[in-house]
């Protein structure tokens, strides 16, 4: 849906594999996911939001370990000179076996525009991850800087 500024969407999938296509002839890895997505334009800035759920339905015969993901997000992108300033924050936890993860992700970002099609970008992100298994957190930093041209 789009309407002015605001824009929303919603989205929900299913997918049912058969247990007689893998190997062992009893797997079975079935997967629900909804979306739930809205942004809207201020025009000195634009926000983003999503939230959502996928849960993987596993298991052999009739045993099964169920793994549930919530996940959400917030974004923005503002005009700033000759180009765009763009920051956001998304986290997902998951309920598995052994316990619950969860993972964090904050990014930072700009994107200058060469011309309507062509523009140089750069993106440093935060990332910070709890295994389920583990109280132990493992976090790093990663940079990306790209050119790109549209055809």
């Amino acid at each position: 849906y789009s309407s002015g500024a605001f824009a929303a969407s919603a989205v929900w999938t299913t997918v049912k594999r058969d247990p007689v296509t893998f190997s062992d002839g009893t797997t079975r890895d079935n997967t629900r996911n909804f979306q739930l997505a809205a942004s809207y334009d201020f025009q000195v800035v634009k926000l983003f939001a999503h939230l959502g759920q996928t849960k993987v339905l596993a298991g052999t015969g009739t045993t099964t370990s169920d793994v549930t993901h919530d996940i959400w997000g917030l974004s923005a992108s503002a005009p700033l000179g000759n180009g765009t300033l763009l920051a956001g924050m998304a986290s997902r936890k998951g309920d598995e076996t052994g316990g619950t993860s969860k993972r964090t992700v904050i990014s930072l970002g700009y994107d200058y525009a060469l011309s309507k099609r062509t523009d140089l970008y750069a993106v440093i992100r935060s990332d910070k991850t709890r295994a389920a298994a583990t109280t132990l957190d493992v976090s790093g930093t990663s940079y990306a800087a790209g050119f790109r041209h549209r055809f």
